[in-house]
């Protein structure tokens, strides 16, 4: 039967599932702006285009 966990345990499953959240979109940032470079902005990449100011 599963128990409450105590609050360090939660902290730190909380600290990891967000630092995974983190590197995941930072991951999927980089693709983004790589893809950027390949696909011209009318074909798809026109608002990471407009939010990154090219």
């Amino acid at each position: 039967m599963a128990s409450t966990p105590s609050w360090n345990e939660f902290s730190q499953v909380a600290k990891i599932a967000g630092a995974g959240i983190l590197v995941v979109g930072f991951i999927g940032f980089l693709i983004a702006a790589f893809m950027l470079h390949l696909v011209p902005p009318y074909e798809g990449g026109f608002l990471l285009w407009a939010a990154l100011g090219a």
